[in-house]
């Protein structure tokens, strides 16, 4: 995957249990398992797939940013 990130070093998860977070993230895989409906917070619900690769990556596309209430 082919992404800039303005000249700032990339950090690569690469251990079992390593997580991101962000509003948009791409997936480049060979391989995807069915999605399973899973449980969020408040009664909203959300799906969670498993892709495979040799390897599979990932990549932030917009980060999350937090919406408070003030």
């Amino acid at each position: 995957m082919n992404h800039t990130n303005d000249n700032k070093e990339i950090h690569v998860l690469m251990e079992a249990g390593d997580k991101i977070r962000g509003e948009r993230i791409i997936c480049q895989y060979r391989k995807e398992r069915n999605a399973v409906l899973v449980h969020l917070t408040g009664g909203h619900k959300g799906l969670r797939k498993v892709v495979e690769g040799l390897p599979a990556e990932a990549v932030i596309d917009r980060v999350w940013r937090f919406k408070s209430s003030h």
